[in-house]
C-alpha cells in the first residue's frame, strides 16, 4: 500500500516546480496544505525529489507493477487444499 495518495505526490510535485526546484518548500507548503504537525509526516525532500524523477521519466509518480508473474494469492480455499494434501502424505 502506498503511504501517499497520487493527490499528494501530485501536490508535491507541482510546489516543487513552483517554487524554484526547492523540496524544502514544497514540503512546508505540504505541511500546511494537509495541516499536518509533526515533520515525520510529511514525505522528505529525497522522497519529493524521487518522485519529480518519476514524473519526469514516466508521466506518473505512483509505483509500477512489478514485472512478471503475478504472486499467488493466500485463500481459506487455497490452504484447505494444500492442508489435506499434507495429512493425506506428510512425507512429500
Amino acid at each position: 500500500m502506498e503511504r501517499f495518495t497520487g493527490e499528494q505526490r501530485a501536490f508535491c510535485v507541482k510546489a516543487y516546480y513552483k517554487n524554484g526546484d526547492s523540496g524544502t518548500i514544497a514540503r512546508r507548503l505540504f505541511r500546511s496544505k494537509f495541516n499536518l504537525h509533526d515533520l515525520n509526516q510529511c514525505p522528505s525532500e529525497s522522497v519529493i525529489r524521487s518522485w519529480v524523477r518519476k514524473f519526469e521519466s514516466s508521466g506518473s509518480t505512483l509505483n509500477e507493477k512489478p514485472a512478471g508473474r503475478p504472486r499467488s494469492i493466500r485463500t481459506e480455499e487455497n490452504v484447505s487444499v494444500v492442508t489435506v494434501s499434507v495429512r493425506r502424505d506428510p512425507q512429500q
